[in-house]
Parts: structure tokens; sequence; C-alpha cells
């Protein structure tokens, strides 16, 4: 049996504070990442610091932050409802909307609204890929 020579416990320490940074100041369970999205083509490339997630052409793959896309493994269609582009193809189901205040998120003021969807039209304006809401 190999015996280990320090680098894997050096990488998985490493991870652990990064991880510890990358979250500084958010609730459990929640991130913060950085990409892009193109809501057009169905298209997005997240980057969460230890963890990276691209959809394209209906596959959404998922690993380490700076692998090639061949590198990444593919998310299974059971575990995509969470997609980031779910909300965006609930907005044509919008079926009304009203000011809900504004708070400040990391010093940009940000407006807030309640929306009530209906989700078979935004399912129908989405063409039938509008993932169902959560119960």
């Amino acid at each position: 049996m190999q015996q280990p020579d320090g680098r894997a416990e050096r990488r998985r320490r490493d991870g652990q504070e990064q991880a510890a940074l990358d979250t500084r100041g958010l609730e459990f369970g929640h991130m913060t990442g950085e990409g892009f999205l193109e809501p057009v083509t169905g298209r997005y490339m997240i980057d969460y610091g230890s963890f990276a997630q691209v959809c394209m052409d209906g596959k959404t793959f998922g690993g380490l932050s700076g692998r090639s896309l061949r590198n990444l493994r593919p998310v299974p269609a059971r575990m995509r409802a969470g997609e980031v582009l779910w909300l965006l193809r609930l907005l044509p189901g919008t079926t009304d909307a009203r000011p809900e205040g504004a708070e400040i998120l990391r010093g940009t003021l940000c407006r807030k609204f309640a929306v009530r969807v209906d989700p078979a039209q935004a399912a129908a304006a989405s063409g039938g890929i509008c993932p169902p809401l959560p119960a």
C-alpha cells in the first residue's frame, strides 16, 4: 500500500480554506459565483470558486473549476431542477406582479417584487422546457 506524501492532505486542507473564504458572510447552503448567462441560447457558465457548472445544448456539466468541458461530469437530468435558467423561464407566465420594497445587496440597491406565475403559461411560452414548480 502506498503511503501518502502529504500532497493530498495539503490539497484537501487548501480546498477547505478556499471554501471558507468563498462562503464568508453567506448563510449555510448559499453560494456565490461568477459567470455568464445567455438566456436566448440556453447557455450559461458559473464558477463558484471550487466548483463550476456549464450548460449548453440542453446538457449540464459540473466539476472542479478550471477543468476543460471534456473533464466535467454530466449532471443527471433528475438533479437539474435547480438549474439557473428555470427562474427566467417562469417570467413569461407572470400573471401579477407588485413592488415589495427594496434592499441593498453588496452595495447595490435592488428592488423586490411579489410575482404570481401560471406554470402552464410559462411552460407553453418556453416551448415546454420550463421545469415544474417545486411543491
